[in-house]
């Protein structure tokens, strides 16, 4: 009897065993259905990489958190089943496998970013159906070549086709009233458009960096075109406004090389045109110059008083422009990168010159003011305030190689001597306190700069681009250098040889013309601002920090930009070769940016993941590497002109995946 127990013991004991075994594996098996809506469902087929979504209702909102992501890469087919009406946020998000989706009659809404970064979708029907699509729902399909939006949608929304670079044609039917902010920013293949005459409202870079896009009809229903809505337009000829427009946003049209004339309709109440030059009402404010004009000599209409903001940029023909005694204002990147422009005359009348005004006219040999004007003044064609105190701008096209700042300034102003490729070698005077930000940047040929004691500061990115310097002349000791405040990417400065107690030469004192009170702006290189932010930015080494923010056709105007909070981020959660990473969400943004890697300086091995809601709070990171500590760092990002300004990354926390 005894035997019998211990058999039958060992016996249940065996069982047991296998049975644990068995269910621990079932327990490592991936799902490949479940739920994912109140009344609706998923599943997966492996074998043929088809996700189909059935049931009735509205599907869940996910944020790169959905039951299939493990799958995501590899999903070949969508197909969601009638019944369903509504398509969650993030549900299909970075699926890059991703070539066709069936949408059914009965669904109503796309969410947020439903489709985002699918970059293997080359085209969608969208039913007739449908009246919503969310931000972004398209956005980053860069294999998406056409698109047809149904009559049954009023609004296309905020970057709902953002950088869908393949994109060449879009349809947009005459239910549409508004194309909202960024609608088809980047869309760099769009050749042309046509918007319904139900359209009332561009947004806010609506078009920019629409490269390609060469013809554009404005119906007479439009009232209102955004900021930079057709910025960087670089193949777009002609435009015309029709007399509904009430409102243009601040360089709509800027960068568009090929723009030989902005027409206004002459019953246009608000603004006009004279010889393709686009103008308020009654041309007291010249706001754009056609960049791609042929003209060589311009002269403007002495009713201006005004000369807008980058007016002028990037008008390559012309080498001459006369400005009349009426104007007193000159705006920030007024004649920015006219780089034929070879000498201009301020007038007594100019009170005020925005920041950057000059820059970049690299034939400009002389910035010359007339003797009475009251509030700025020019030596030897280098352009000053009245009392020289603060030098504003270097001609850049000035073939001096040495130049020795004149004694009687203390400020050397932003972007003063900006892209000064001849000059090798400057004498700063030890009247000097502060190096404006961007002072010297790009000036690619300076081999050596003398730099007194009495600097206190040096701006960001003041000798960035300053490739070929070599030797710092400091008149004070070690000690004092390293009391100066050097801002950020300066590694030009700091890489070349500092020679310590250096005996500085004594400066000329300034001429510059006389006349009237010490006043007005501080004109072309002063005006505290950080550049608006350059194209997304990438993964670089820590080493590779050369100033990316050089004013260029792809950027926009300079404005003030506050970067994002530093994102709190919690302790990751450890998974099957991945990680689930959370923070407590920021204000005031537009997404974030998680990065992982095998090592602390995020060299080896390291994923970076977007997350293009501002809302986020958690991400998962997949197809990572079992058993294997990683580093992880959050940092938030808000948009600004198209582009994403970053903030600092969280503090970095470790996890080993299972």
């Amino acid at each position: 009897m005894k035997k019998v127990i211990s058999l039958l013991m060992s016996f249940v004991m065996l069982f047991s065993i296998i049975s644990g075994v068995n269910l621990s594996a079932y327990a490592e098996e991936s799902a490949t259905s479940g739920k994912c809506g109140d009344n609706v469902y998923w599943s997966y087929d492996i074998t043929t990489n088809t996700l189909t979504i059935s049931g009735t209702g509205a599907m869940y909102n996910y944020n790169g958190d959905a039951s299939w992501d493990e799958y995501c890469e590899d999903i070949l087919t969508v197909k969601i089943e009638t019944g369903v009406t509504t398509i969650g946020e993030c549900a299909f998000e970075d699926c890059r496998s991703l070539t066709s989706i069936t949408i059914p009659n009965s669904v109503t809404t796309i969410g947020w970013s439903a489709f985002s970064h699918c970059s293997s979708l080359t085209s969608v029907k969208i039913p007739d159906s449908v009246t919503t699509i969310g931000k972004r729902a398209f956005s980053d399909c860069s294999s998406l070549t056409s698109v047809t939006i149904p009559d049954s949608v009023t609004t296309i929304v905020e970057c709902a086709f953002f950088d869908c670079s393949s994109l060449t044609s879009v349809t947009i039917p005459n239910s549409v009233t508004k194309i909202g902010d960024s609608a088809f920013n980047g869309c760099s293949s769009l050749t042309s458009v046509t918007i319904p005459n139900s359209v009332t409202t561009i947004g806010n870079y609506a078009f920019q960096l629409c490269f390609s896009l060469i013809s554009v009809t404005i119906p007479n229903s439009v009232t209102t075109i955004g900021e930079y809505a057709f910025y960087c337009c670089s193949n777009l000829t002609s435009v015309t406004i029709p007399d509904s427009v009430t409102t243009i946003g601040e360089w709509v049209f800027k960068d568009c090389k090929s723009l030989t004339s902005i027409d206004v309709a002459s019953d246009n109440l608000n603004y006009s045109s004279e010889d393709g030059v686009f103008f308020d009402k009654n041309k007291s404010k010249l706001i754009q110059y056609p960049a791609g004009n042929q003209r060589t000599e311009y002269t403007i209409p002495n009713s201006v008083t005004t000369i807008g903001d980058s007016a002028f940029c990037d008008c390559s023909s012309l080498t001459s422009i006369t400005i009349p005694n009426s104007v007193t204002t000159i705006g920030s990147e007024a004649f920015y990168d006219c780089r034929s422009l070879t000498s201009v005359t301020i007038p007594n009348s100019v009170t005020t010159i925005g920041v950057c005004a000059f820059s970049g006219c690299s034939s400009l040999t002389s910035i010359d003011v007339a003797s009475g004007n009251s509030n700025y003044s020019s030596k030897d064609g280098v352009f000053f305030n009245k009392d020289n105190s603060i030098l504003i701008q270097y001609p850049a096209g000035n073939q001096r190689t040495e130049y020795t700042i004149p004694n009687s300034v203390t400020t050397i102003g932003e972007w003063a001597f900006y892209d000064c490729r001849s000059l090798t070698s400057v004498t700063i005077p030890n009247s000097v306190t502060t190096i404006g930000e961007f002072a010297f940047i790009y000036c690619s040929s300076l081999t050596s700069v003398k730099i007194p004691n009495s600097v206190t500061t040096i701006g960001n990115y003041a000798f960035g681009g300053c490739s070929s310097l070599k030797d710092v002349y400091y008149s004070g000791s070690e000690e004092q250098w390293k009391k100066i405040s050097i801002g950020s990417y300066n590694d030009d400065l700091l890489n070349a040889e500092i020679h310590y107690n250096y005996l500085l030469p004594d400066p000329p004192e300034t001429g510059g013309s006389t006349g009237g009170t010490t006043g007005g702006s501080t004109g072309g290189g002063g005006g505290g601002f950080v550049p608006v932010p350059a194209p997304e930015e990438t993964d670089k080494k820590d080493d590779d920090k050369k100033p990316e923010t050089k004013p260029n056709e792809t950027t926009p105007a300079p404005s003030t930009i506050k970067k994002p909070a530093t994102v709190v981020a919690n302790k990751p959660q450890a998974k099957q070769k991945a990680v689930v990473v959370t923070w407590k969400p920021a204000k005031n943004v537009d997404g974030y940016e998680v990065q992982v890697a095998t090592d602390k300086k995020f060299k080896k091995n390291k994923k970076s993941v977007k997350v293009n809601k501002k809302n986020a709070k958690k991400k998962t990171v997949k197809k990572l590497k079992s058993k294997k500590k990683y580093y992880v760092r959050v940092r938030a990002y808000k948009l600004a002109n198209g582009k994403k300004v970053y903030g600092k990354w969280s503090k970095i926390k470790s996890v080993k995946t299972k």
